[in-house]
């Protein structure tokens, strides 16, 4: 008889919620992923991905950064090593997945980025992820453009309340991270109503 399977390895990982207002209020940029992929296939879902090693490596660079990330560390819940790989991550893949680089330059402002939220995948799953939520003022960083082929095949700006509808009559999937996070963004007017929705330090949640 086979044994028990052993547990999934929980990833660090980083997603990005890019925010701006447009004449009719806030809006979010959203992929939707291929229905290959292994992890939330065919779920609508916020740039970004698991930490990795160029990750720690920009980490560990003290010329990397633009202030200590001391503090965003204290409001994430984490130490201030595994921050900087996590923020890091977040910067590399909005810059992969939607071209647009919230570093603006060789150092990283950790500040740009807003802890927003903090979830790890349920133990049912195979693969788990332990994942930071951070929201940025995306107005003046350019539009972002759809990068992602090999994981997305669509990319746009989302009106909060028009993804719950589209959620609510089964016509997009939302993962249940995604969705707190959306049902968040409908009760906020403009990006700073929304960058104001948070208490710090994160608390972690299971979803």
């Amino acid at each position: 008889m086979p044994g028990p399977e052993a547990p999934a390895v929980v990833r660090d990982a980083a997603t990005v919620l890019l925010l701006r207002d447009d004449a009719a209020g806030l809006v979010v940029w959203m992929m939707r992923r291929l229905p290959t992929m292994a992890f939330a296939a065919r779920a609508h879902v916020f740039a970004g991905g698991s930490v990795d090693a160029v990750d720690r490596a920009t980490a560990a660079d003290a010329s990397r950064w633009a202030v200590p990330v001391e503090e965003t560390a204290r409001s994430m819940g984490c130490a201030p090593d595994r921050a900087a790989a996590v923020l890091a991550a977040a910067v590399r893949e909005t810059d992969e997945e939607c071209g647009i680089d919230l570093a603006g330059g060789p150092a990283i402002d950790p500040e740009r980025l807003v802890p927003w939220a903090w979830w790890l995948t349920p133990h049912r799953f195979p693969r788990r992820y332990d994942t930071w939520f951070f929201a940025v003022d995306a107005r003046g960083l350019g539009e972002p453009r759809h990068q992602a082929l090999d994981e997305a095949d669509d990319a746009r700006w989302w009106r909060p309340a028009a993804a719950l509808r589209e959620a609510e009559a089964g016509r997009i999937s939302l993962l249940p991270p995604t969705l707190d996070c959306v049902q968040r963004l409908a009760r906020a007017s403009t990006v700073a109503e929304a960058l104001a929705d948070v208490r710090w330090p994160l608390v972690q949640r299971a979803g």
